[in-house]
């Protein structure tokens, strides 16, 4: 398939998705935050959920640990994360926000060969305004939804920040920059410059035009979670010397199928106001928690490859 030099697969993708929900939201009027949710949840369970459902494989190719340890010390880290949060919520926000924005960077600049030195923090700067995007476009929206609930009220001391417009203009200047700089030193090709660019001016135009819950899924479902998903499989393709999509399907399969079964759970229990959480909440919890190990996995696989890809190509 024929794509424009400044577009990658992941950006088309992500173009005729911007496309089909502007053609099924004219059906749609006015677009209610139930129609939202249902839209948003769909596409996260069918991709988002699946694209760390195999980090244990991903883990235990390459250390020597048995399954035990690993569930145990996963495990371990998601109870402690959520216990966290019933004690210090705002801090367990911001935190869950920091580390989302550095596995975003990771993730998406991974088939770079970037300076060893410096790349980490590209990819906490070019997550943070990514996120900073996020939150600063919908403002007024988050503000509104987190006053509807008692227990998300309190996340307004970040939506309201007056270091919001701050870290998303100086962030959007130093992403800028930096990937002016990167161009200069031959780090990166003018065709993925430009596709770069595109990226995060597609990006700017979605959490600008689009509710909340509909850009970001957008995002994280098109660029984020397809990317991750293709990389899982080429991965495994190499070190099982081959690997069918059918196969790969059904790697993914048993902790989907887990993760569907407790999500469905906390979320009727929520619902049917067993627990005193909002689903909003709980659903930020859930997603922080299961988002902890996930990185840590993730950014010990893509930081071996990018050291990699650093060596072959000094």
């Amino acid at each position: 398939m024929f794509l424009p030099f400044f577009m990658n697969i992941f950006s088309f993708i992500y173009l005729v998705a911007i496309y089909l929900v502007f053609v099924v939201f004219n059906y749609i009027q006015p677009v209610s935050i139930q129609n939202q949710l249902v839209f948003s949840t769909v596409l996260i369970l069918a991709f988002g959920v699946p694209h760390g459902s195999i980090d244990n494989l991903l883990y235990l190719n390459k250390h020597r640990i048995s399954s035990f340890t690993f569930y145990f010390f996963y495990l371990s880290i998601m109870m402690a994360y959520a216990i966290s949060w019933f004690f210090f919520p705002i801090s367990c926000f911001v935190i869950f926000l920091l580390l989302s924005a550095y596995h975003f960077g990771e993730s998406h600049f991974s088939d770079y060969a970037f300076p060893f030195k410096w790349r980490k923090g590209f990819y906490f700067l070019w997550g943070i305004f990514l996120l900073a995007s996020l939150l600063f476009w919908n403002k007024t929206e988050l503000l509104s939804l987190s006053n509807s609930f008692s227990d998300t009220a309190s996340f307004n001391k970040v939506y309201s920040s007056t270091l919001l417009p701050i870290v998303f203009y100086a962030s959007a200047a130093l992403t800028l920059v930096s990937l002016f700089y990167l161009l200069l030193q031959n780090r990166i090709l003018l065709a993925d410059f430009f596709s770069e660019l595109f990226q995060l001016f597609i990006l700017q135009i979605t959490f600008y035009l689009f509710p909340i819950l509909i850009g970001f899924t957008l995002y994280f479902v098109c660029i984020h979670s397809l990317r991750s998903l293709y990389q899982e499989y080429h991965y495994l393709k190499v070190q099982e010397g081959g690997l069918s999509l059918i196969k790969f399907i059904l790697y993914l399969l048993p902790h989907t199928l887990i993760s569907f079964f407790f999500i469905g759970i906390l979320m009727y229990i929520s619902l049917k106001e067993y627990i005193a959480i909002s689903s909003p909440l709980i659903s930020i919890i859930m997603i922080s928690v299961i988002t902890l190990p996930h990185s840590i996995v993730m950014s010990n696989f893509l930081s071996q490859k990018s050291e990699q890809l650093h060596k072959s190509n000094s």
